[in-house]
């Protein structure tokens, strides 16, 4: 029987300006795929950590400001990975960049029009926002499902589920 990919936790989060207009984002160099893209700040949810701790250190670690507000509002399960997507509003004035991915604040309807961006985060950004205008549901769960003709990475996908290694 084949060996089931580790699902790895990670955090993402925008942090939002009041008006809803700006997001912060980070342009990536690791991983190799996601280089040269636009993403939430985030990272890996080290062992024993919550996830909201863990959004809180990356934050700090990568933009330079603690103290802010998350809040939940998305899980997205993959094959590989289970993310814990966070919002928050605030000044995103007081960011700056702080390891070697630049770290910069975008205009929301640019990054909407965007090709340059991880393929969930238009949505993903949306769905934050949305949040803003009224607390009809706490937070969503999502699962992707993976195209059956895909393989990769020494994995193949066989009935939505990675099958390989």
């Amino acid at each position: 029987m084949a060996k089931k990919p580790q699902r790895q936790k990670y955090v993402v989060g925008f942090m939002l300006d009041p008006t809803l207009s700006k997001v912060v984002l980070i342009r990536k160099l690791r991983p190799e795929w996601q280089s040269g893209l636009l993403n939430g700040v985030g990272g890996k949810v080290e062992p024993g950590e919550e996830p909201l701790a863990a959004m809180h250190r990356e934050f700090k670690e990568e933009a330079g400001v603690e103290g802010l507000g998350w809040k939940h509002f998305l899980t997205l399960d993959t094959p590989r990975s289970n993310l814990s997507f966070f919002r928050c509003t605030g000044n995103v004035h007081k960011v700056a960049t702080v390891t070697d991915e630049d770290v910069a604040v975008y205009d929301i309807p640019g990054v909407m029009d965007s090709c340059d961006t991880m393929p969930n985060l238009r949505w993903c950004i949306q769905m934050a926002r949305t949040f803003h205008f009224g607390k009809r549901a706490a937070s969503f769960e999502v699962t992707e499902t993976m195209d059956s003709e895909w393989t990769g990475d020494g994995y193949t996908v066989k009935d939505g589920k990675w099958v390989g290694k």
